[in-house]
């Protein structure tokens, strides 16, 4: 043995690896358990993902499906109204892209989200938006009491003027005949001057009372102008035309026409209106005077103011006095 033992490298044992170990029947168990939770660990994963990308797949193309539709519906919607698509295009592309930022991510039903009334929704609220913008432009032209500042309560001022100037005058020229002729004396002339004056201030308030009867019939009419503007324009709907020229162009003219009609309208209103009553300026200073016979030559003076009547009456109707 101790020969063998010097021949083989001495008495100790060569090292041939740690020893083999049986697995036991249980380890064996656990391992496969072990194996096959993983394995359906990566099929669920893999399954959660294929879910994940076929919910993905198929909300992308509900959505844009969904969009079409609305795209077509609104075309077809605006066509039946009888407006042209192309005029509303970039609104319902608007009102597409913000209805499209509500839909949730990965909605079921991305169609839901476009019912067929958002068509009419967004018609009627850029309709309501013109007839708002053009409510405003109205506004701006006819703005409040823009009638006045056309006929202003002086605009026939000087017209008036003009007919109690003109009658004042006449009535003066009557009593410095009646002076002449001796129906009046110094006294009783300077009365029938102030009666004058008195009659002419009472004349300035009648007449411009007819007068602005005048004006606000003016007012009147050129404020019809702008009620109608306003009228149209917030009954405006599309597919027709709203012009705020039209009716500036319609003041205008009509201003124009008004005012050259002013001094007419003013004489014709005044007419009949014996603002200078020769018979009575007279009487008045003969009154005053004392008792000289006022009334001599009476009859002469009151023909002549029939004959000043009838002239100024051909003269162009600027009113009797």
């Amino acid at each position: 043995m101790k020969f063998l033992r010097r021949i083989f490298g001495g008495g100790k044992s060569r090292d041939y690896g740690p020893p083999i170990v049986t697995e036991s029947e249980e380890a064996r168990q656990d391992r496969i358990r072990r194996e096959e939770a993983e394995r359906a660990r990566v099929a669920e994963e893999a399954r959660r993902a294929q879910e994940a990308i076929d919910r993905r797949n198929a909300f992308n193309s509900g959505l844009t499906n969904a969009v079409n539709s609305a795209r077509s519906r609104a075309t077809r919607q605006i066509t039946q109204r009888g407006l042209n698509p192309d005029e509303f295009a970039a609104l319902v592309e608007g009102s597409i892209n913000d209805q499209r930022a509500l839909i949730p991510d990965l909605a079921e039903n991305p169609a839901s989200y476009f019912q067929d009334d958002f068509i009419s929704n967004i018609l009627n609220q850029e309709q309501q938006g013109r007839r708002e913008n053009y409510t405003r432009q109205v506004g701006n032209i006819f703005t409040p009491n823009f009638e006045r500042n056309i006929f202003s309560d002086t605009a026939d001022d000087a017209i008036i003027n003009d007919i109690l100037g003109t009658g004042r005058t006449n009535a003066v020229a009557m009593v410095d005949r009646a002076k002449a002729r001796g129906n009046l004396d110094d006294r009783g002339y300077q009365a029938a001057l102030k009666r004058i004056d008195d009659l002419n201030t009472a004349a300035g308030s009648t007449a411009q009372q007819l007068g602005g009867n005048v004006l606000q019939g003016f007012r009147e009419e050129v404020r019809g102008i702008g009620d109608r503007a306003r009228t149209a324009a917030g009954s405006y709907t599309l597919g027709s035309t709203f012009d705020p020229g039209v009716f500036t162009n319609e003041l205008t003219q009509r201003q124009t026409d008004l005012t050259g009609q002013l001094p007419g309208a003013v004489r014709t209103a005044l007419e009949g209106q014996d603002f200078f009553d020769i018979g009575d300026i007279i009487n008045f200073g003969g009154n005053t005077q004392g008792a000289q016979n006022p009334r001599t030559e009476l009859a002469d003076v009151l023909a002549r103011r029939q004959q000043l009547r009838d002239s100024q009456r051909g003269q162009g109707g600027e009113g009797t006095f």
